[in-house]
């Protein structure tokens, strides 16, 4: 939405929600966080693996549609 709508100026509070959002997801999800979490509740090598190979391709294009709002804000 915030791309399509790119130049309108009351999607700035859209943008301001969507960073802070982003930076918890980042703090929780991508960062150490969620590894340590299973890694504390046991959960095996094998399922950690598998949850790597789900969130590191999500990760990625979530950053990068991150990058591209801020980029167009420029």
């Amino acid at each position: 939405m915030i791309l399509d709508e790119q130049g309108h100026r009351y999607m700035w509070l859209e943008i301001e929600i969507m960073e802070v959002h982003h930076e918890h997801w980042a703090a929780q999800c991508a960062g150490l966080g969620l590894a340590n979490e299973l890694r504390v509740d046991n959960v095996a090598e094998e399922s950690r693996t598998m949850m790597k190979k789900i969130f590191e391709p999500m990760a990625q294009r979530i950053n990068h549609l991150h990058g591209q709002v801020f980029a167009k804000q420029s």
